[in-house]
């Protein structure tokens, strides 16, 4: 993929780096901070509904981190001063055109492979309705059972292996009110 397929503006945005004990350290342009791999926050809202469904996303080929990869939730990076649960809404609301969100935080945790280290904020949201995904983030939205997800992880299904480990964490909170 040529990087001109890829948007400048969101490259430039400025991501917040943390430390090995996730304290905010210093602000990096986004494209700095995936070639280095640097540590940074990021959130990870798990929608799912009434019939123990999860809305599964198709990546764009656009974008910067696996592209044309399923991402089991709703995310993104944090950036500089902004607060996790306001970056966790901002994404809900720009991924997948949800306002006024009401999550449910779960866990942070560490996750790092040889293509991210990030600082995932886990979230739950319970929603029963339509979205509105972003176009240039998001190809499509799926709805997958809870129960299924690891089966089509193991049947070679191309899944975002940092949002399968957070999922791995949440998946007993995805309980019905």
């Amino acid at each position: 993929m040529g990087a001109s397929t890829i948007d400048t503006d969101v490259n430039d945005e400025l991501v917040q780096i943390v430390d090995e004990e996730n304290k905010a350290v210093k602000g990096a342009p986004r494209w700095v901070m995936r070639k280095q791999n640097l540590p940074h926050r990021s959130s990870y809202v798990f929608i799912y509904n009434s019939k123990k469904q999860l809305y599964v996303q198709m990546r764009t080929l656009t974008k910067d981190y696996l592209p044309g990869y399923y991402t089991l939730c709703t995310g993104g990076v944090v950036q500089v001063d902004e607060p996790d649960l306001v970056n966790a809404k901002r994404e809900v609301a720009e991924e997948m055109g949800i306002e006024n969100s009401v999550l449910n935080f779960i866990a942070t945790k560490h996750y790092k492979d040889d293509k991210v280290d990030v600082w995932q904020n886990i979230y739950t949201l319970y929603y029963n309705g339509p979205v509105n995904n972003q176009k240039e983030e998001v190809d499509h939205v799926e709805m997958w059972d809870i129960d299924e997800v690891l089966d089509k992880e193991k049947a070679g299904l191309k899944i975002c292996p940092d949002t399968l480990a957070a999922f791995k964490v949440v998946r007993d909170s995805l309980t019905l009110p």
